[in-house]
């Protein structure tokens, strides 16, 4: 249906009024999908969401950028068609985002855009591009103490109860036999060592982690009282990793997986400084920090591989790291990974679902595992999950969230 309308009449039986009439069929779907999607205007799930835009994007050939408008209850306010690109890409106007959003008055917003290609694979400028956005439209960052924070990760049962709901369904489908162990550990936002501003409180891991067990059957290992602000980049809301050492060692503990082995390691720092997404962004000016990383021949012997790019390199991305450091900790935002530890005493697995605070201390859980499956749901559905990888049995399965996450739960697919 998508050939000329010389090439249709060229076909044996196709007249020029068949062939119109043919090349008119893909509008009539597309208006007829865009009227039915209309009519459902609550958008308070990934699927209705979902639903709404595949009738925006019938029938587009360049690739298409969507902005959602919604109220608190997921009331669709606005569609706005931020721009067009070519056929493998398209430009976004973040002023022109949020404009859109205080026009609307919308407490929240979806973005959308489509492949046009047909692979529904998230690339890595979609991945950078998402968190431009998020670093550039989040809200108040402040400095205590030469420490940057932002006012982000307030308490909101909506949002535990969507992340209850997303994390209950991934543990149902894929970890309901008796031989899994299932543990939720909770990192605390960096605000939470901080005074932060009047009228702002940050959400507490422990309450978080204790909400989110009430509802899940989950086993909580409880890393809050191990770190303080120092623990955390001044210039970036991630933690440190050459500082993660007790964490790790906590919850291996807690699994009964053996302790890492810390003797062999080895302290080493990316040349330059590091300048995290708070840098810039501050009324005080903020001291620069400097990434470092734990090398042992343990790690140097592990091998990840990357299922989206069907790639192996080590944990460490050096190559990722030059447009952005933080993004050495196992290439940055990745979908899918799974770890090989040749070294290890065991044929024990363990699946991390995590956010991108698990990229940097996931690696210093790896000593005490043959094979550990890392997770992220922000960038693919957990029921795409079975169709790309199986898990073991008797695996030990690691909910890793920060409380920034866990309290902005839309972002769980």
């Amino acid at each position: 249906l998508q050939a000329p309308l010389e090439d249709l009449q060229r076909t044996e039986g196709i007249g020029e009024s068949a062939a119109v009439f043919l090349k008119l069929v893909p509008a009539f779907v597309y208006q007829a999908q865009r009227s039915a999607a209309g009519q459902d205007t609550i958008l308070n799930s990934t699927e209705k969401a979902g639903r709404y835009l595949l009738a925006r994007f019938a029938g587009e050939r360049n690739e298409v950028i969507y902005q959602l408008c919604l109220d608190r209850k997921g009331k669709l306010l606005a569609c706005k068609r931020l721009s067009e690109g070519g056929s493998a890409a398209a430009e976004l106007n973040i002023r022109r985002l949020v404009e859109n959003a205080l026009i609307s008055s919308a407490s929240a917003v979806i973005l959308s855009h489509n492949h046009p290609s047909g692979i529904a694979l998230p690339s890595r400028e979609d991945y950078t591009t998402t968190r431009r956005v998020q670093e550039d439209t989040q809200p108040e960052i402040y400095v205590y103490r030469g420490y940057a924070a932002a006012t982000d990760a307030s308490w909101s049962e909506k949002s535990l109860d969507f992340a209850a709901k997303r994390l209950g369904h991934l543990l149902e489908t894929y970890f309901t036999g008796e031989g899994y162990r299932r543990y939720l550990a909770v990192v605390p936002d960096k605000a939470q060592f901080t005074e932060p501003p009047e009228g702002y409180t940050p959400a507490g891991a422990q309450e978080t982690a204790d909400y989110l067990a009430q509802r899940l059957p989950v086993e909580i290992i409880d890393i809050a009282p191990l770190l303080a602000l120092e623990d955390y980049y001044r210039t970036d809301p991630h933690w440190r990793q050459e500082r993660l050492s007790a964490v790790a060692q906590t919850i291996s503990e807690a699994m009964g997986a053996p302790v890492p082995d810390t003797t062999e390691e080895t302290l080493c720092a990316l040349t330059g400084e590091f300048h995290g997404s708070y840098w810039g962004k501050t009324a005080e000016t903020l001291t620069a920090d400097v990434l470092s990383y734990i090398t042992s021949p343990l790690l140097d012997g592990c091998t990840v591989y990357d299922y989206e790019t069907d790639s192996t390199g080590g944990v460490y991305d050096f190559t990722a790291a030059e447009k952005s450091p933080y993004d050495l900790f196992l290439g940055g935002p990745k979908a899918l990974l799974r770890i090989e530890n040749p070294a290890a005493d065991n044929d024990r697995t363990l699946v991390v679902f995590r956010d991108s605070f698990g990229s940097s201390l996931v690696p210093l859980l790896a000593g005490g595992y043959r094979t550990v499956y890392v997770v992220d749901i922000r960038y693919m559905a957990t029921d795409a999950l079975s169709r790309v990888t199986e898990f073991p049995e008797g695996a030990d399965v690691l909910l890793l969230y920060s409380v920034a996450v866990l309290q902005n739960s839309i972002t769980l697919k």
